[in-house]
């Protein structure tokens, strides 16, 4: 393993099984992992107790974490386009036991089609926890969207010391507007 490795950036990475996350249970001291361009058909587990940072964009099932000192999340979840230019790809990814596993962190980031696989069921059955140590948010949500209005919304009902708000507003349309 890498024993003295603090931080991992990762670009254009096929992975498949549980390689990613032995490679992260490898790194004992690692704090900051940054994964561009991530294509995987399995579900990515990531157990680290020195992970603060976390940046993930790409393709992937599912991501399980138990990293208990994280303090910023960015997620951007690609789907797969199976025609040119049209997203046909189901969203698989559950997020609502993945929001939970997040009550501590100070910052989230969510893009890219994450919004899309908000389930009815984290709507209705509020989070046991609040979001204290959240301050800042960033969203690329579909206002036109019920579900992903309303998660948003639950979201920051569950962040009371919430300090700063970024929306990208886009519409079916795709034309996007932005607000701080």
């Amino acid at each position: 393993g890498f024993k003295q490795l603090h931080t991992l950036r990762l670009e254009h990475v096929t992975v498949q099984g549980n390689s990613l996350g032995d490679l992260v249970a490898s790194c004992p001291n690692l704090e900051k992992l940054n994964i561009r361009g991530l294509c995987s058909k399995s579900n990515i587990n990531i157990r680290s107790t020195k992970l603060k940072m976390l940046k993930i964009e790409g393709q992937f099932t599912h991501l399980n974490l138990h990293a208990p000192y994280l303090t910023s999340i960015w997620i951007r979840l690609e789907l797969k386009s199976e025609t040119d230019g049209a997203s046909t790809a189901r969203c698989n990814f559950n997020l609502s036991p993945f929001i939970a596993s997040l009550s501590d962190v100070e910052t989230i980031r969510f893009h890219g089609h994450i919004l899309e696989c908000v389930e009815h069921e984290f709507l209705i059955l509020k989070q046991p926890k609040l979001f204290n140590r959240l301050t800042e948010i960033s969203l690329e949500i579909n206002l036109g969207d019920l579900k992903e209005a309303n998660f948003a919304l639950c979201l920051f009902q569950q962040a009371p010391n919430l300090r700063f708000v970024k929306l990208k507003v886009q519409t079916m349309k795709s034309s996007t507007c932005y607000i701080s």
